[in-house]
Parts: structure tokens; C-alpha cells; sequence
């Protein structure tokens, strides 16, 4: 096995520094561990340690009083058996040579393990039945088989660790669980490999990266769970993420980056949940489905830079909405029987001029083959060679959406069957231009049905943003909630439109803001404003005005801007009574 350096080791033991208190009678509850014979009979004082850890072990069985056995600097070769529940703690990083742990128990035991090296072993910790212990400050190198391993009910913490160039970095099966924290895990076959019913918890900055000849940072197998998130980064391996079977991965604020093959594979039914996550420059794709897996990619994940950023195959579906998908060859693939829904997304700049720039290849914003389907909408679809391009017997339906400045073809159907892609801005009021259409737009080919179309580019309506008035007489109490976290903090402005109401107004007037925000009548209706109170999460925030108009429907219209005057979307206000969801205000 080809060792990997480590960097910087000092820093993972700082945390350890403060155990085993060099002092001049040993404390009661300890056992003290020195490989350095003492003078005199070893009875496990600090004066006279023993010089096995299994002798410290057996002496904290042994002496109620006991519970800790400290180990001085050294290097130790043994095999370590813990039955019971105790804490063993190494200063300076004592050294493990050739040797295992093995923590067991019918019943649940609490180990604590900290500060030590161990290398050169078949393998290196093992938790077995009911077991759980912490373990923290460790370095586990080069073991055959594997770093930490955990099967039947056992379970661990295992925290700012290095876990490096083992077969298995950490591998889990049965009903075992984990949480790994502030750690790395590198140059190990596979960094982590789940099966069975294991579940674990990878957070607070841990990183799995690979080396020559690494293959895959995380396996899931069989019905495995793992929730991946606190700036998880997995980078430099063949695979940075392989779920396998009926598995299924929860992966937020995470990133899967620079793996020489794919970022997450996803295969047998095997589903994951991706959030506001960066998936970019992975060799071949960023994210590729087979056999009815499936995927939910959104808020605001970032997928760029790789050869195919979303890549559906053999009966497998995604939905993907609020993501940014830019500067891979393929934005979006879809083959053979594959299903997409593509909702608020921004598709862009997916070209001949990134990372995998070549003679004569043409890059698609979205990519369907076979008898993939897609149903694309409220989408920006810009500056990429093809926005949408269809063959064989793929079909897709394509509104509501922004297709401009795309090079060649801002929709390309060469199905021989019609789709539907209406109610789209295709750059210019005119529509789009090509061979059956007369604008100034974005190209689009024959079998494509692009009227009507929309003459400026639509605005989204807000989700995640809730809305009720009141109307009494003239008098509207307008009443506003954020529930996406997304939203919270974003919104410093709230105007309402005569002429955007679904009747059209005759007039309206300003009566009270809320604290921290003021009015101002506007050519076409009222602003309220803020410059230091935005909506926050779960706060009900009134806005009273005076209206007048021929009839004033159940539906209010009400446009949303951030801090900048950018447009966030359409806010739809619905009259009390008809809200049915009234209790949540």
C-alpha cells in the first residue's frame, strides 16, 4: 500500500497535549503506561508505569477507583482488547506499531481514545456488537485492511483525525452508525465504505481526498445512509461518491470536486437529496443516474466545470430546481428511458470555450437522447452553444423560460416530432428567428412550437414567501411571512403595481409601514422600503394602504427586490378567507 505523507501532524495532536499531566504522583483515577522499563516493580504509578497498555487495561478492571490508563510517548507492539468502558489517552502520540484495537460488548460500553499513531498493522480499530467509543487526535497509517471499522450495533465519534493509506479508510456494516468530524481521510482505497443498515454523519470540515491509485471516497451499499454536510469537501478521486443499490445520501453545503472520473454515482434505486452544494470540474460527470435512481438537486447547488454535469441514464429521473448548471460540455444529459424536471434554474455559458474545449464539439445547455423525457420551466437557458437540443425519440416540454444568447440553436428538435416550447423570451420582443419563425431572437429549428411567446423575460413567481390581506372598505392590511431560509434577511422591498393587478387599479396610497420601514407613492403605485430591517424568517410583517379600483379581486400582485433594487420575483397575496393555511400566521 502506498503511503501518503502527512502534513502538518503536530496540529491534529495540539488537542491531545493536555492529557496525561506529567506530575509527580500519579492522580487516582489513572494507570500510567511507559515503554521505558522502571526502576522498580511496575504497578502501573507514575513512578513505576507499566510497559504494556494491556497491563494498564487490566489494572482499570481490576481497581474500581481506575477509569483512565495514560500512555507516555513510545512505541508500543501489541494487540489491544477493550471490554469495558474506560478512557485511554496517549501523550506526545504514542506510537501503536503492527498492532489492532478491538473494542467489544455484548452490552453498551463508553470508550474514549485519544492521541495515539497506529501503523503497519493488518488493521487498525475495531468496534464490534454494542460498543461505542470517541476517538479523537488519532493517526491510523497503512494498515492492510482497515483503518477504523464498525459492525453489528456498535457505534463511534471519531473526530480531527487522520485516517490514511489503508485499504479501507473507515468501512460500517450491520446496524453500526458514526459521526465523523474535523477530520481527513485520504489515500485509502476507499476512504469510507457503508453496507447493510449503517448510517453515518460526515460534517465540520472533514475531507476525503484521494492518491495514485485510489478509487472511490465514500461507497454506499445495500441500504447504507449518509448525510454529508459543515463544508464536507471530497476531491481527487476516481469516484468522489458511489451509491449503490437502495441507499440514499442527504448532502448539503458540501463539496464534490476534481475526482478523475465522476463526482457522485448514483445506480440500483439508490436516491440522494443535494442542497446548496458545489459539484465542478469532475473529469466525466459531476452527477450520473442509472437504473432507477434518482436525485433532488436544489437550492442553489453549483454545477460546473465538468464533462457532463447531470447525467441520467437507463430509467432514471432528477429533479433539479434553483441550481446553477455552467461551463460543462453538457449541462444536463438524458438517455435511454431517463426523466428530468428542470424548474428556476439558471443553464448557462455550457460552451466551446471552458475546460473541455475541442475542434468541432458543440455544448448543450440540456441534452436528451433516446427516449429521454424533460419538462423544463421558469428557467434561464443562456450563452451556451445549443440551449436545448433533442434526437431519437426524446421529447420535452419547454415554457415559461429565458433562451438567449445561445451561439447556435437556442432549441434544436431533430426528433421529427413536435414539442412544446411556448410562452418562452427568446431574447427579443420579436421571438425567436429561424427556419419557421420571422424574429430577432434566439434560433430555433423546425418541430418546435414556440408561439405564443413572451415579448420581455418572464418574472418568477416567489416561493417560499407567504402572503394573506385583509380588505375593509378601502383599507388593505397586506400581510407578509418568509419561510425560506433562503429568503431571510433578502428583502428590502415591496412594491405593488396598478397596472400589474389582474383588474387594474385606479389608485393607490400609502397608510403605515412597519417599523424600521418607510413608503413612497411611485409612478405606478407604492414602494415600501427598508434600509436596515429585511423580512426575516417566520416574521409576520403588516403593510397598510389605501386602494381603489372598478373591483378588487382575491389576488394581489405584489413585486420583491433585494437590497441592490434587483428583482426577486412576484409575490401572489391571497385574501384572508381564502387562505386556507391560516394557521400559519
Amino acid at each position: 500500500m502506498k503511503k501518503v505523507s502527512i502534513v502538518m501532524v503536530v496540529l491534529v495532536l495540539a488537542s491531545v497535549t493536555s492529557q496525561c499531566p506529567k506530575v509527580t504522583a500519579h492522580s487516582n483515577n489513572k494507570v500510567y503506561v511507559d515503554d521505558d522499563k522502571p526502576d522498580g516493580t511496575p504497578d502501573g504509578s507514575w513512578e513505576n508505569p507499566f510497559t504494556t497498555i494491556m497491563d494498564g487495561i487490566r489494572a482499570v478492571k481490576e481497581e474500581d477507583e481506575k477509569d483512565t490508563v495514560c500512555v507516555l510517548s513510545g512505541t508500543y507492539r501489541e494487540h489491544i482488547m477493550i471490554k469495558e468502558s474506560l478512557n485511554l489517552e496517549s501523550k506526545d502520540g504514542a506510537i501503536i506499531e503492527g498492532g489492532w484495537i478491538i473494542i467489544t460488548a455484548e452490552d453498551k460500553i463508553n470508550v474514549n481514545i485519544s492521541g495515539f499513531t497506529m501503523q503497519n498493522s493488518s488493521e487498525g480499530i475495531w468496534l464490534q456488537h454494542k460498543a461505542h467509543a470517541t476517538i479523537s487526535g488519532f493517526i491510523i497509517d497503512n494498515n492492510t485492511f482497515w483503518g477504523i471499522r464498525l459492525t453489528g450495533e456498535a457505534s463511534a465519534t471519531i473526530k480531527d483525525s487522520i485516517i490514511t493509506g489503508n485499504g479501507n479508510g473507515i468501512q460500517m456494516g450491520g446496524g453500526a452508525s458514526a459521526t465523523i468530524t474535523g477530520s481527513t481521510l485520504t489515500g485509502n482505497h476507499a476512504n469510507f465504505y457503508l453496507w447493510g443498515e449503517a448510517q453515518v454523519t460526515i460534517t465540520g470540515s472533514t475531507t476525503m481526498s484521494g492518491a495514485e491509485g485510489v478509487e472511490i471516497g465514500i461507497v454506499l451499499g445495500e441500504k447504507a445512509r449518509a448525510t454529508i454536510t459543515g463544508s464536507t469537501t471530497i476531491s481527487g478521486n476516481k469516484v468522489g461518491i458511489m451509491l449503490l443499490s437502495e441507499t440514499h445520501a442527504t448532502i448539503t453545503n458540501s463539496t464534490i470536486s476534481g475526482n478523475t472520473e465522476k463526482g457522485i454515482s448514483l445506480s440500483g434505486g439508490a436516491t440522494t437529496t443535494i442542497t446548496n452544494s458545489t459539484i465542478s470540474a469532475n473529469v466525466n460527470e459531476g452527477v450520473v443516474l442509472t437504473d432507477e435512481a434518482h436525485a433532488t438537486i436544489t437550492s442553489s447547488t453549483t454545477i460546473s466545470g465538468n464533462k457532463v454535469g447531470i447525467n441520467m441514464k437507463v430509467n432514471a429521473s432528477a429533479t433539479i430546481v434553483k441550481c446553477i448548471i455552467s461551463a460543462n460540455e453538457i449541462g444536463i444529459g438524458g438517455e435511454a428511458k431517463s426523466n428530468a424536471t428542470v424548474d428556476e434554474c439558471t443553464i448557462i455559458k455550457n460552451r466551446n470555450e471552458f475546460k473541455y474545449k475541442s475542434e468541432n464539439t458543440i455544448h448543450y445547455g440540456v441534452h436528451l437522447s433516446g427516449e429521454a423525457t424533460a419538462a423544463i420551466k421558469n428557467c434561464t437557458i443562456n450563452e451556451n452553444d445549443i440551449g436545448v437540443y433533442l434526437e431519437g425519440s426524446a421529447t420535452a416540454t419547454i415554457n415559461c423560460c429565458t433562451i438567449a444568447g445561445n451561439k447556435e440553436f437556442g432549441v434544436q428538435n431533430v426528433t421529427g416530432e413536435e414539442i412544446d416550447a411556448t410562452y418562452n423570451y427568446w431574447g427579443h420582443e420579436s421571438g425567436p428567428s429561424g427556419p419557421s419563425a420571422n424574429g430577432e431572437g434566439d434560433r430555433v429549428s423546425s418541430h418546435v412550437t414556440f408561439f405564443p411567446w413572451r415579448e420581455q423575460p418572464p418574472t418568477p413567481f416567489m416561493r417560499g414567501v407567504y402572503s394573506v390581506f385583509d380588505l375593509q372598505h378601502d383599507t388593505v392590511d397586506l400581510y407578509v411571512r418568509v419561510v425560506d431560509e433562503n429568503y431571510s434577511g433578502m428583502i428590502y422591498d415591496i412594491e405593488i403595481l396598478l397596472e400589474d393587478q389582474m383588474l387594474p387599479w385606479d389608485f393607490v396610497d400609502g397608510i403605515k409601514a412597519p417599523p424600521g420601514w418607510s413608503f413612497e407613492e411611485i409612478d405606478d403605485g407604492l414602494r415600501f422600503f427598508t434600509e436596515t430591517d429585511p423580512l426575516l424568517t417566520c416574521h409576520l410583517t403588516r403593510f397598510r394602504f389605501r386602494v381603489q379600483g372598478e373591483r378588487i379581486p382575491l389576488y394581489m400582485r405584489v413585486h420583491v427586490t433585494d437590497s441592490e433594487g434587483r428583482n426577486m420575483g412576484i409575490l401572489i397575496s391571497v385574501m384572508r378567507w381564502l387562505y386556507y393555511n391560516t394557521y400559519m400566521l
